[in-house]
């Protein structure tokens, strides 16, 4: 034994163990994986001053409701079409989301037909660069309860900062 060795902190696996954890895994796998939580349909649609927004990315984060249980399920998300409307979907590919309260935060989403932004307003009068969210749509303090039956009334009218600061 070399004075290295004996000193190290780290030690490798035995090869039994590895064969321990391939058995464990293959019992899992067996087993089958079951989905602890349940969701409900959500969808609504995104305004910025009263008119449809498009290519918003919605992320829904679940909150826990106490510390014994912190793992309420996954988060979700949406992208909101021409007309601003949107409808949910787990990251793991579940639709909707997990009937609890949210954290809603919104980034304007990259259009895939140009480098350009695209539209991000269903109003071709308005620029691209001109749209900016709300901060209130940023930084997490919008919220939304999904309620166990599910909505399709996830609205969210947001009013751009500039016209906050003129009124």
């Amino acid at each position: 034994m070399s004075f290295r060795s004996s000193l190290s902190p780290y030690k490798l696996p035995s090869v039994m163990s590895f064969g321990r954890l391939g058995a464990l895994l293959l019992v899992c796998l067996l087993a089958g994986c079951s989905k602890d939580y349940e969701t409900a349909p959500v969808s609504g649609q995104v305004t910025l001053d009263g008119k449809p927004l498009a290519n918003v990315g919605l992320t829904f984060v679940p909150l826990a409701k106490d510390k014994q249980s912190p793992n309420v399920g996954p988060g979700s998300l949406g992208k909101t079409d021409e007309e601003g409307r949107f409808t949910l979907q787990t990251v793991e590919g579940d639709k909707g989301a997990v009937p609890t309260e949210h954290v809603v935060r919104m980034e304007l989403a990259s259009s895939a037909s140009g480098s350009d932004g695209g539209d991000p307003l269903a109003n071709p009068d308005r620029s691209p660069n001109k749209v900016e969210l709300p901060k209130s749509a940023k930084d997490g303090t919008l919220h939304f309860t999904v309620p166990a039956e599910g909505t399709d009334e996830a609205d969210f009218a947001l009013t751009s900062d500039s016209k906050k600061r003129s009124r």
